[in-house]
């Protein structure tokens, strides 16, 4: 499973999706349309549903329905059902949050989840899992030895992390909703100038 409702303002010039958070602050998606779905071709308040894509590092939402959608709060909420294949070391952030990514395969593509706390001992690469969330965009600048690069990451907040049986879609009962109870950080953002972790 590997899905995502992506609520805001579409521009068409720049084939991106805008969503603005609680926080006022902003998401910018890029998405695409495959040959069977109609590009709206003009700007406006869209509800796009379709699946984040990692094609070797780019990462964008491939639609596969549209729907206008003026008036609705905007949203970038995700869903995704697939296995960790791999767990980073927990990182500080310059306030001193403790944050923990990781990549979760979901329909063939690698996903970067970020916590907003460290996970337990016993979430490991190799375990199925679902995972809900909001995918957010985190501008960020890297010191270089070329002088300052500025770069976006796109990664999926994590509100909920359950662990499924491999062939079962019904989750252990003492893994359901392990981060339900999780605030993110501005409504699901780490801060510019953590980096990422590659």
């Amino acid at each position: 499973m590997n899905k995502i409702t992506l609520i805001g303002n579409y521009d068409v010039s720049q084939n991106t999706m805008t969503c603005k958070r609680l926080s006022n602050n902003y998401d910018v998606i890029p998405v695409t349309f495959p040959d069977v779905v109609k590009n709206p071709n003009k700007n406006g308040e869209f509800k796009f549903e379709g699946s984040i894509i990692n094609q070797k590092g780019n990462v964008y939402v491939e639609v596969y329905n549209v729907e206008e959608a003026e008036g609705i709060v905007n949203s970038t909420a995700c869903e995704l059902k697939g296995i960790i294949k791999k767990l980073y070391p927990v990182r500080v952030t310059k306030k001193g949050h403790k944050l923990q990514d990781m990549l979760v395969e979901a329909d063939n593509q690698l996903v970067k989840v970020v916590a907003f706390e460290p996970c337990p001992d016993f979430i490991t690469t190799g375990l199925n899992v679902r995972v809900r969330g909001r995918l957010q965009s985190r501008a960020f600048t890297q010191l270089t030895t070329f002088g300052t690069l500025s770069k976006v990451v796109y990664e999926v907040a994590l509100k909920n992390l359950e662990i499924i049986q491999e062939d079962e879609f019904d989750p252990f009962d003492m893994m359901d909703n392990l981060f339900e109870d999780v605030e993110p950080l501005d409504e699901g953002t780490t801060e510019e100038g953590d980096g990422e972790n590659n």
